[in-house]
């Protein structure tokens, strides 16, 4: 190529133009791919042209690359050191690694502070936007405009960054005093608009409140949701069950995530083998749509196990946004709270709409609090008849760090809506709901897990680790263990303390511990600390879980949050007895006094009741040889992927 482009005469100029071209088409990373390969074969020609090596940096970042991405910003910025993009790249970049401090440090070598121009206290509070810095952005914006009066843009600039925070009163505000003016720019005149009639719509829609609701944008959301409530279903042919969506944020390594998956790919499978379920015809297609797969942060666990089962995965990332303006040109009021939306309804809004409308999607299955709130008025404005929300956990008034505001008026409006059902896993999960949104819990349909049969792999590296253990802990007469991933809702830190707590009192016990997560170094080092590391085994991320559970005899579960844990099923179809906290619908997994105890506090347990517990679960299990073959016959009768299935296509074809 590099030959061609030399004997085709390729001079900077044109260099330049094509960079523009490049990005210009680069709307999802297949693009980007093809786009990158043309700029590193124009760098071969033009190594120093800095248009050049900062369009290959965008294009890997629409590619998702991460690896050496802030390294390679930084370094551009240096080598370039009034390139405004790439200074944006690299705050960005600081504020992805929560390095607020070294970003604002950052900010501040690049502007003396004595701001000589318009532009530059522009480019300057953007950068301070970028990292939520937003009262520094805005006192610069505000001062900015006294030192230099006649410049709309920063009045402009002010005014949008109280859109995006859901101000439109301030945003308005901030515009008032160049409404008069007749020769606006462009972007001014577009966002006064915007802001104009967002206000008309909204003084219609909801004109006692709605200025003293803190976040406009949120209402807007709200209001765009129950502009669907008297709307007409299309027609479902009665008796099967067609094009059906599976939708989520990712494919992690979670409970909800391989639920999700297994339900596809037996919903695949029984349309293969002409099954009727439930009365119905599978007739499909059925694909599992997320919003992300990144690799580099394990968002793709179970895209393998879809795609064993040939279930087609999607990416709502890779799709092409929609101009907002083509979404719904019919529907004026509609059109107008869409410019306002916060901002993941609106990710979701510009693209899925377009996917369910393509897919001609009967049913949207959204799984989990933040895909209802990226999928639900996307799914509506695509006039999908059949819109599956379903929780999965403790709702977010109960969980905080998973808390956004948009959520309760959202829940609120869509139990308004035809063709809107309400569904969880597990009758404690659709209670809280019920009890926080104020809603009968009978409008929950309950659809427990299904837990497909496990299967044990054989693995020489496995049976090397739990020798060499097994060796090193000769004199253990019992195993406590679990399998979780080690994160503060599993409260792996805890459970380290519970094992040293046990040891005083049981020094003939040894613990095995499976999973992976980012405090799995941290309950390693205080297993050290504790001095008990040589009793304790941390196994890792597994997909050989069924051979570890074969080694424990009580298996502990401390999670302060839970949906339907999948664990504890899995722990019992492998004849082994459990110990949990209350947590979620936890208590629904076992046979309380028989296949397990439930812990009697969730914030709070204590080390000595969880020793109790298990002590006394370990002599329930050595006094009854028939415990583990009723645990056995308990899960597999309840949780049996055939029932699941059942039940997930009389909830999907329920009118």
């Amino acid at each position: 190529m590099n030959n061609f482009l030399r004997s085709a005469g390729l001079d900077a100029v044109q260099a330049k133009k094509e960079c523009k071209e490049i990005l210009a088409s680069a709307g999802v990373p297949k693009e980007a791919v093809k786009g990158l390969q043309r700029v590193r074969a124009m760098l071969e020609i033009f190594p120093n042209m800095h248009d050049l090596k900062l369009t290959e940096l965008i294009l890997l970042e629409k590619t998702r690359q991460k690896s050496k991405m802030f390294e390679s910003w930084l370094d551009l910025s240096k080598e370039f050191p009034d390139c405004y993009l790439s200074q944006r790249y690299c705050v960005r970049w600081f504020f992805r690694e929560h390095k607020v401090k070294e970003a604002i440090a950052y900010i501040d070598s690049k502007f003396s502070g004595n701001f000589l121009s318009a532009a530059e206290v522009q480019q300057c509070a953007l950068l301070y936007e970028e990292i939520k810095e937003h009262e520094m952005s805005d006192s610069l914006l505000s001062k900015g405009m006294k030192k230099f009066p006649d410049n709309i843009g920063l009045r402009t600039i002010l005014a949008r960054n109280h859109v995006q925070r859901g101000d439109i009163v301030r945003a308005l505000e901030c515009m008032l005093p160049i409404s008069e003016e007749k020769e606006l720019p462009p972007s001014a005149k577009a966002l006064q608009h915007k802001l104009s009639a967002s206000i008309q719509v909204l003084d219609q829609i909801a004109p006692s409140d709605w200025r003293n609701h803190k976040n406009t944008s949120i209402l807007a959301y709200h209001m765009a949701i129950l502009i669907f409530k008297d709307r007409k279903l299309k027609t479902q042919l009665p008796g099967q069950l067609g094009s059906t969506s599976l939708f989520t944020g990712s494919l992690a390594a979670g409970g909800a995530e391989r639920q999700m998956v297994n339900t596809a790919v037996n919903l695949l499978k029984q349309q293969s083998a002409n099954k009727v379920v439930s009365g119905a015809k599978l007739v499909g297609p059925f694909e599992i749509l997320v919003t992300t797969l990144d690799s580099s942060a394990g968002k793709d666990f179970y895209l393998s196990v879809a795609q064993a089962g040939n279930v087609t995965v999607r990416q709502s990332q890779n799709i092409t946004p929609s101009e907002l303006d083509e979404i719904c040109p019919d529907n004026e009021m509609l059109s107008t709270l869409l410019a306002v939306l916060p901002r993941i309804p609106m990710f979701g809004v510009q693209r899925l709409v377009s996917y369910f409308r393509e897919a001609k999607t009967e049913v949207a299955y959204l799984w989990q609090d933040g895909a209802v709130l990226q999928g639900a008025l996307a799914a509506l404005i695509a006039e999908v008849p059949k819109i599956i929300v379903n929780m999965r956990g403790l709702p977010p008034n109960l969980r905080p760090h998973l808390f956004r505001e948009e959520y309760y008026g959202m829940y609120r409006a869509l139990a308004k809506i035809p063709g809107v059902q309400f569904a969880s896993n597990g009758y404690i999960t659709a209670l809280a709901y019920s009890e926080w949104l104020d809603i009968p819990v009978d409008r929950f349909v309950i659809v427990p897990n299904g837990v497909a049969k496990m299967v044990e792999k054989k693995s020489v590296d496995d049976e090397e680790m739990w020798q060499d253990f097994n060796n090193r802990t000769a004199d253990a007469t019992h195993t406590v263990g679990s399998v979780f991933r080690f994160d503060t809702d599993k409260r792996p830190l805890l459970w380290v303390l519970f094992a040293r707590e046990y040891l005083f009192k049981h020094p003939d016990a040894r613990f095995v511990l499976v999973g992976g997560g980012r405090l799995l170094e941290e309950a390693k080092e205080r297993a050290q600390k504790f001095g008990i590391d040589h009793r304790v085994l941390f196994v890792g991320a597994s997909t050989n879980v069924p051979f570890w559970l074969k080694k424990i005899d009580v298996f502990l579960l401390l999670s302060r949050y839970e949906g339907l844990p999948n664990v504890l099923i899995e722990a019992q179809m492998m004849g082994v007895a459990v110990v949990s906290t209350p947590a979620g619908n936890a208590n629904e997994t076992f046979l309380e006094g028989e296949t397990g105890f439930i812990l009697s506090e969730l914030v709070s347990p204590t080390t000595k009741e969880m020793c109790e517990k298990v002590q006394d679960l370990l002599k329930l299990v050595r006094s009854n040889k028939e415990l583990s073959k009723i645990a056995k016959e308990f899960a597999k009768s309840k949780f049996s992927i055939q029932s699941m299935i059942e039940n997930t296509v009389a909830l999907l074809i329920k009118t």
